[in-house]
């Protein structure tokens, strides 16, 4: 049989009437999937017969391909009929059911399917599922039966997963952080009912992550305790971690909830706003009973956001852009420190001397970019020339909620009245000095005051003068 063929075998039956050659019964699967049968035998089933119950009369089936049955059953045999081939398999005995029913897969010509529901004449059925892009398929089932039979299939659910940003009072999808913070990850995957229906159940977990996180490697499972030794493999930015059969681990049961947990970065690189930094986690997963059918599981995603302060420095009056205004900016007990040429946050200090200074270009523009939401502030230090400095501090609060857009992306919600950040994850802030009152100085026109005074001064002093004489002389 061609791969795919062999890739979505399902059962093994034996399809016999009682006592009653040649009669037809009515073979069914109880699923939504679809199925088609091969015939592999006819024959007779004899119950209650002195060795107990006897499929007699046995003949190749339609499907049978004697040459590949010889080969596996009866190599070294001059010849090889289909009571041979019955009588061999009946005595495998160190092989599963399941196990037989694949290696039978081997053994069936293209081309002989018969379509399910179908009333088919007793004997052996390789029964195969050929639903296309189906969740799982099921897995082999060896059943006898003398009458009508509707089969139950024999496959796994899918598993479910999630993903989380790990935090300390409640693990989310969404949150926002600094640039340079680290990030905490966990996701899991549940052991879906229907996975010990397999020989060999595989899960692989796949994490990627945009440019704006940096994986830090670490990523392994905590529970249960009986996976702790597997390593994940970093692949780009991101890894896999493969556990390569649960139906071998003790403890693993249909329920059983594994865990990874890893960290990251929110480096420079992050983008503000918009659809955040993304990381995306699917899991590989067995979904039938070859060894390289598997499925794969939506994607589900945590979101990073951060966000930018972009301030404007003007003229309380005139409106005009003011340059050379001096900002230290504070969240809780702490100062800014940025890089002064890419306006980037790279930390926080306790130490005010260390913070960095914001300073409104010619422009009025000041800003730091990659801040996490919170209350932030402004704290002028050198107000422009000619201006007064502030009085009092400038607050502001980062506030944001999301959304997803028609792509099902996560973006920000400007709609709601929680989020003081537009689109693009910015937060505008409005700065307004005054021009201080002019006082008198040197050069200015305050000498000319000077003079005027004094002159008029003088000249009454000498009228005084005048006048005493006067007096005297008469």
């Amino acid at each position: 049989m061609t791969k795919r063929i062999i890739s979505v075998l399902l059962a093994l039956v034996l399809v016999l009437a009682l006592a009653m050659p040649a009669m037809a019964a009515t073979l069914n699967v109880d699923d939504t999937n679809k199925y088609v049968a091969y015939q592999i035998f006819t024959g007779d089933y004899i119950a209650g017969a002195t060795d107990g119950n006897v499929f007699a009369n046995a003949k190749f089936g339609s499907a049978a391909d004697e040459t590949k049955l010889k080969a596996w059953l009866a190599p070294d045999a001059e010849t090889f009929t289909a009571t041979d081939a019955v009588e061999a398999i009946g005595a495998i005995k160190d092989m599963t059911p399941v196990e037989i029913a694949t290696r039978l897969a081997d053994c069936v010509k293209e081309g002989t399917e018969i379509d399910l529901p179908d009333d088919v004449v007793s004997g052996y059925y390789l029964i195969v599922d050929v639903t296309e892009n189906a969740d799982t398929k099921s897995a082999y089932i060896l059943n006898v039966y003398n009458q009508d039979l509707t089969i139950a299939k024999k496959r796994s659910d899918v598993p479910d997963t999630d993903k989380k940003i790990d935090e300390d009072e409640e693990d989310v999808n969404v949150s926002a952080y600094d640039y340079g913070d680290e990030v905490k990850f966990y996701l899991t995957a549940t052991v879906p009912t229907g996975f010990d229906n397999y020989d060999v159940y595989t899960m692989i977990f796949k994490d990627t992550m945009d440019d704006g996180l940096t994986y830090n490697g670490n990523a392994k499972i905590t529970e249960p305790a009986a996976l702790k030794d597997i390593a994940a493999t970093t692949k780009g930015n991101g890894f896999e971690l493969k556990v390569e059969d649960l139906t071998e681990v003790t403890g693993i049961t249909a329920g059983t909830v594994i865990k990874v947990e890893y960290t990251a970065i929110l480096n420079e690189n992050a983008t503000i706003g918009q659809t955040g930094n993304v990381n995306e986690f699917t899991l590989d997963f067995t979904n039938g009973p070859e060894e390289d059918d598997f499925g794969t599981t939506n994607p589900v995603s945590a979101v990073v956001f951060t966000f930018e302060l972009d301030g404007d420095k003007f003229d309380g009056d005139s409106k005009a852009a003011l340059a050379g205004a001096k900002f230290k900016l504070m969240r809780g007990s702490e100062y800014a420190v940025i890089d002064e040429d890419t306006l980037k946050l790279t930390g926080w200090t306790s130490d005010e001397t260390a913070a960095s200074i914001l300073e409104s270009d010619d422009q009025g523009n000041f800003g730091v970019k990659g801040l996490k939401d919170g209350v932030y502030t402004l704290i002028e230090v050198e107000a422009p020339k000619g201006y007064n400095k502030l009085t009092t501090n400038v607050t502001f609060e980062i506030k944001y909620e999301t959304t997803q857009n028609p792509e099902n992306k996560v973006v920000l919600d400007t709609s709601s009245a929680e989020t003081t950040v537009n689109a693009d994850g910015v937060i505008e802030k409005d700065v307004e000095n005054n021009a201080g009152t002019t006082l008198p100085s040197t050069g200015g026109i305050g000498t000319t005051i000077f003079y005027l005074v004094g002159g008029l001064m003088m000249a009454a002093a000498v009228v005084l003068l005048v006048a005493k004489k006067r007096t005297v002389n008469e």
